[in-house]
């Protein structure tokens, strides 16, 4: 296999030198020392916010509207005093996140997938500078270049087109596609089908998708070859999901942080005590709602820089997810900062008619205590009176029920005087391969 990976590599560094070279180098500073990583993201971060100062409008215009001037760039206190950068103002006026002489039309356009709210259109570096980043995150789990994989997204490509044939040559041998808009029975038995002839592979994408699959694996008795490990994105998945998923598939399950915007945030280890931060090429801050730092281990506000991204800067954007920067260092001996696991979105909560709310990042965890008792299940509230659990029983555990009882009557215990329906399915589907645990009715309107 080394030969095998050798080869790849050299074609790969062919076709995308400069990503090549920045995998690299993220690599080799992702070893270096606690003082000397902090080091080299403080210098980046000053690096970026001079260009941001003197090229990019929307930039400008915000920092002097602070206050902030060409002078107070250099200051230690400066980054946390900078405002944050909103969905709202990507998408009303994306041109002027441009540097000075760029059009939109020199960039890449992506967008978000929408599954909890509007889609937002961004830009991206034609050179895919990104492209390798994930390649220390692999490494570190033991999976290499050559390793075939079984991607559930929403972007399935025409494995016809020459595009496809291409990257199929130069970036990997061999890739299966579950379209996560569309998980029907035939989709995932074609999906299994093709992962019968992968000899070393590993499943990447949508944590619903993947979880939707597992358990029709389980249902339908499919057993496959076990993949080297399963990577999921996208959501957060509950303790009793990724329980079964590593029966299922008899492999590792790694939690994966990324976003559309910017990928490659984020990923656990073999340890699974949290999500290593790619520290040199991102930066994380977790904010309060008055977007001040919060303490270790208290869950706040994501703000997401990317360090590299020179021609569609996000500085300090404020993405709607909800995680913790935990304290201590990872018992795997890796220096790179820690956040937990993704907890949900900012809008992800339950509200209650005394006006407070239950939030997301409760309201996920609800079952991790019984990890047993349900195979899924969504907290959906209709109204400022009615709530619904809906909840998918584990007819194979004994005690399920009087489990559910328990979470039933904690819940009820928060949603004082409203209705609490415990509702019980045959299936919660995922919204475009997305696990939604809370769906509120009432951010609809």
């Amino acid at each position: 296999m080394w030969l095998d990976n050798l080869l790849l590599k050299a074609k790969q560094e062919m076709f995308f030198p400069e990503a090549c070279r920045l995998s690299r180098q993220t690599r080799r500073e992702a070893g270096l020392s606690r003082d000397e990583i902090v080091a080299i993201q403080q210098m980046r971060c000053q690096k970026l916010l001079k260009f941001v100062f003197e090229k990019v409008p929307l930039y400008q215009e915000k920092y002097r509207a602070c206050g902030i001037e060409s002078g107070d760039l250099e200051k230690d206190d400066v980054w946390e005093k900078l405002p944050v950068l909103t969905k709202d103002e990507v998408r009303l006026a994306p041109e002027k996140l441009l540097p000075a002489g760029m059009t939109l039309t020199d960039l890449r356009c992506s967008a978000t997938g929408g599954s909890t709210g509007e889609p937002v259109k961004f830009y991206k570096s034609s050179q895919q500078l990104d492209k390798f980043l994930g390649r220390y995150f692999h490494e570190s789990i033991q999976l290499y270049p050559v390793d075939s994989i079984a991607l559930v997204g929403r972007k399935v490509p025409d494995e016809n087109s020459w595009k496809y044939k291409l990257r199929s040559l130069v970036v990997r041998p061999l890739y299966a596609h579950l379209d996560a808009k569309l998980v029907t029975p035939e989709s995932m038995q074609q999906f299994a089908a093709k992962l019968q002839r992968f000899k070393r592979y590993y499943i990447y994408g949508y944590a619903g998708g993947i979880y939707e699959f597992s358990c029709f694996l389980a249902k339908s008795n499919i057993k496959l070859n076990p993949p080297v490990a399963v990577l999921t994105t996208s959501a957060p998945i509950a303790d009793f999901q990724r329980e079964k998923m590593q029966r299922v598939f008899q492999a590792p399950v790694y939690n994966q942080y990324g976003c559309c915007e910017i990928p490659w945030l984020a990923m656990e280890c073999r340890c699974q005590n949290g999500m290593h931060v790619l520290d040199p090429a991102r930066k994380i801050e977790i904010v309060d709602e008055n977007n001040c730092i919060c303490p270790d281990d208290q869950v706040g506000n994501i703000l997401l820089t990317n360090l590299h991204e020179y021609q569609f800067p996000l500085i300090r954007y404020r993405v709607g997810d909800r995680a913790a920067r935990l304290s201590g260092q990872c018992s795997c001996g890796c220096n790179l900062s820690r956040i937990s696991a993704v907890r949900g979105r900012e809008t992800d909560c339950v509200y209650l008619p005394d006006g407070g709310f239950v939030a997301g990042d409760y309201l996920t965890t609800v079952f991790d205590d019984y990890p047993h008792a349900v195979t899924a299940f969504q907290v959906i509230q209709h109204d400022l009176n009615n709530i619904t659990l809906s909840v998918v029983v584990n007819e194979q555990y004994a005690d399920a029920r009087k489990e559910i009882a328990l979470v039933t009557n904690m819940l009820k215990q928060r949603f004082l005087n409203m209705n609490l329906l415990v509702k019980e399915v045959e299936s919660i589907a995922s919204d475009r391969g997305k696990i939604r645990y809370i769906i509120n009715y009432m951010n609809r309107r």
